[in-house]
C-alpha cells in the first residue's frame, strides 16, 4: 500500500472578515510573483551565506565551495510533490521544512558572521515575514507526508 499524497483539499478555504465569510480559492502551493521572486532571492542569498559563513569560520576554500553546492543539491533533490514541480526524490512535509530551516537558517547565520549579525537578523526577518506570508504553501507542505522514491515511480 502507497502512502496516500498530499490532501488536495487544502485548495479552498474560508477566510473570515469584517464583511463575513468569503470563500477564497486560493492555488494552495504556487505563490504570487512577488512572493515567488523574493523567495528565489532568498534562497540564492542563503547559498551565498553559507559560503561566506564558511569562509569566515574557517578560511577553507574547500568548505567555501562544498557546503553551498551540498546545500543547493539537497534543496533541489529532496522536495514535496508539485512544489512547484515533481521532485527527484518525494520526503515528507516536515523533512523538507527541515531541509529549508537548515539551508535558510545557515544562509542567516553565515551572513551574520561574515557581514555582521545585524545583516544576518535582517535576512532572518526577511525570511519570517515571507513564511508569514505564505501559509497557504506552508500548510501543504506539512500535510504531505509521502516518504521515498520519485513521484514517477
Amino acid at each position: 500500500m502507497t502512502a496516500p499524497r498530499c490532501r488536495p483539499g487544502l485548495r479552498h478555504w474560508r477566510v473570515r472578515g469584517l464583511v463575513g465569510d468569503t470563500l477564497a480559492l486560493v492555488d494552495s502551493i504556487r505563490m504570487g510573483p512577488a512572493n515567488a521572486t523574493l523567495r528565489f532571492v532568498c534562497e540564492v542569498a542563503a547559498l551565498y551565506g553559507i559560503g561566506a559563513g564558511a569562509w569566515a569560520w574557517t578560511d577553507s576554500v574547500i568548505a567555501t565551495v562544498v557546503l553551498p553546492v551540498v546545500a543547493a543539491i539537497a534543496w533541489g533533490v529532496f522536495r514535496v510533490p508539485d512544489d512547484p514541480k515533481p521532485p527527484p526524490v518525494v520526503v515528507p512535509g516536515v523533512v523538507r521544512l527541515a531541509i529549508e530551516a537548515v539551508v535558510l537558517g545557515g544562509g542567516a547565520l553565515g551572513l551574520g558572521a561574515a557581514h555582521g549579525w545585524l545583516v544576518g537578523g535582517i535576512f532572518a526577518v526577511v525570511l519570517a515575514v515571507h513564511d508569514a506570508t505564505t501559509p497557504v504553501r506552508l500548510r501543504y507542505v506539512l500535510s504531505c507526508r509521502q516518504w521515498g522514491g520519485s513521484v514517477g515511480d
